[in-house]
């Protein structure tokens, strides 16, 4: 009679084991590199909006990369991080009297930089990044207003080279964590350059995380 008492318990303990809720840190199949907390990452959004306040924006980019954990203390985690963005720039230009030109090009950048993330709740995270590395930017055009003594005023186009420029971008959003290593986050992002024109560029952003 013990002995099936404590099979009956054993067998308790280990339904009780296989039907909890996955934790943060859990991993799938008892992975060497539970612990490492390393992460490899898909992101893509959209730019609505630009620092100068006579252009509009709808500029969808992508993002792929990685980090790794520097430090770690409690619910605090401080990883290095780095990524590849990709974006197709296309932005309406205006000058003061209302000629109004569209421009599109690519940039591409390559960022590193930190992140740190705090646990606030099971599975929630709020973060804080940033980032910064060489980028290449396309041609792109410009309005010039040439004007002229007793005539009405020129409005030219002028071609700004390709050029390799210095990129940075803060992000600040929400990871949560789904299970077997996976988790979403929502962010805002922040993407600016050395460009001549400068730019600033406000984002939304949503992204999908691997941890090994």
């Amino acid at each position: 009679m013990p002995h099936i008492r404590s099979l009956f318990a054993s067998a308790i303990s280990v339904g009780a084991a296989l039907l909890a809720p996955a934790h943060a840190g859990d991993e799938p199949f008892g992975s060497i590199y539970s612990t490492y907390g390393y992460k490899t990452f898909l992101r893509g959004g959209v730019s609505f909006a630009d620092v100068r306040t006579e252009t509009t924006v709808s500029s969808p980019y992508g993002a792929i990369g990685g980090s790794a954990p520097i430090l770690r203390r409690g619910p605090l985690t401080i990883s290095a991080e780095g990524e590849f963005l990709a974006q197709r720039q296309r932005i309406d230009l205006s000058n003061d009297n209302g000629f109004l030109t569209d421009y599109q090009r690519w940039a591409f950048a390559a960022l590193f930089g930190a992140r740190v993330e705090y646990e606030v709740a099971t599975h929630i995270r709020p973060f804080a990044s940033f980032g910064a590395g060489p980028a290449y930017f396309d041609p792109v055009a410009q309005i010039v207003s040439v004007p002229e003594e007793g005539e009405a005023e020129m409005v030219l186009l002028q071609a700004i080279d390709d050029s390799f420029q210095v990129a940075y971008s803060g992000r600040a959003g929400v990871e949560a964590y789904l299970g077997e290593g996976f988790s979403v986050e929502l962010a805002y992002r922040y993407f600016g350059a050395t460009t001549n024109p400068t730019l600033g560029l406000h984002s939304a952003e949503f992204g999908i995380n691997r941890r090994f």
